[in-house]
């Protein structure tokens, strides 16, 4: 009967609370390391890292733009 206690008692220990990580590492990661809490506001942030970033979301979408008429020229031509 004590055993059935002690395992219990042990099974509480290391129980985690609701919305807490999945294991130690991810753990790790979120105290030492730290997470995101809100997305990133490019408006919030200095003129030269808005200008990257606007410059670096650009790029993306006119790539991709290229890429997809690039495959479909090459689908249909």
């Amino acid at each position: 009967m004590a055993d059935d206690h002690e395992h219990q008692r042990r099974n509480e220990e290391h129980r985690q609370p609701a919305g807490n990580t999945f294991n130690d590492v991810t753990e790790h990661n979120r105290t030492i390391m730290g997470v995101p809490d809100k997305p990133v506001d490019l408006g919030s942030m200095p003129k030269p890292l808005r200008i990257f970033g606007y410059f670096f979301l650009g790029a993306f979408a006119l790539f991709a733009a290229v890429l997809v008429v690039t495959l479909i020229v090459q689908v249909w031509g």
